[in-house]
């Protein structure tokens, strides 16, 4: 399994976040980079500030860095994350995600951590939506502002002011919830094209005035 593909600019080699572990290639070969920790490795994110340095996180164990490009790795958290996110312009603002346990942050490198906190919307649904975890979740960063960043969990959008460490939903024209699987899950007004309702499968009836701006 290929969780991430990354290549290093400097070197040209492409690396290989895969439940191998970590792999690169070199004269057209696969090679395991036997340095690293055991286990999935599924992330690979390099250091802009470095040549040498990069980060990994290794499946339910944690996240790892690099300073002599991958001779030797130290841990900087201990945690059962399955993806990193690294502020491109801010090396020491780190969220790590997992896959049941709520995600955490680091502005300082990772010499203290905190919990990610979600705030949704009111309505149905909303206690399913405190924590930033699962597979299908994201962090995108906006490099000329540290405090802004979007993401993406609990099939919601969510944006935050304050560098990550609260989140409010923003999820503006989209449900976040599978609306059934029949034709009878929707219902709209003829007279209005602008006012419909889904009876979703989850969480119960959401329903718009505005064609779609919940």
């Amino acid at each position: 399994i290929i969780y991430s593909l990354m290549v290093h600019k400097p070197s040209g080699i492409l690396h290989i976040a895969s439940n191998l572990g970590l792999l690169y290639i070199k004269n057209k070969s696969y090679i395991k980079n036997r340095n690293a920790p055991s286990g999935h490795v599924s992330t690979i994110l390099f250091s802009k500030k470095s040549r040498a340095a990069f980060y990994i996180v290794v499946r339910n164990k944690g996240l790892y860095v690099t300073h002599d490009s991958g001779k030797s790795f130290s841990k900087i958290k201990s945690f059962r994350a399955i993806f990193a996110f690294i502020h491109p312009a801010h090396e020491k603002h780190i969220y790590l995600i997992g896959e049941r346990r709520a995600a955490i942050m680091t502005l300082n490198g990772g010499k203290t951590w905190k919990t990610i906190r979600l705030i949704p919307s009111e309505g149905l649904g909303r206690q399913h939506k405190r924590a930033i975890r699962g597979k299908l979740s994201a962090i995108v960063f906006n490099s000329r502002n540290p405090n802004d960043i979007a993401a993406f969990s609990r099939a919601a959008f969510w944006r935050s002011k304050n560098a990550g460490k609260t989140f409010l939903s923003s999820s503006t024209l989209f449900t976040g919830f599978a609306w059934s699987w029949w034709n009878k899950g929707a219902a709209f007004d003829k007279r209005n094209p602008s006012r419909f309702a889904f009876f979703n499968c989850d969480v119960g009836m959401t329903y718009t005035k505005t064609m779609g701006s919940y």
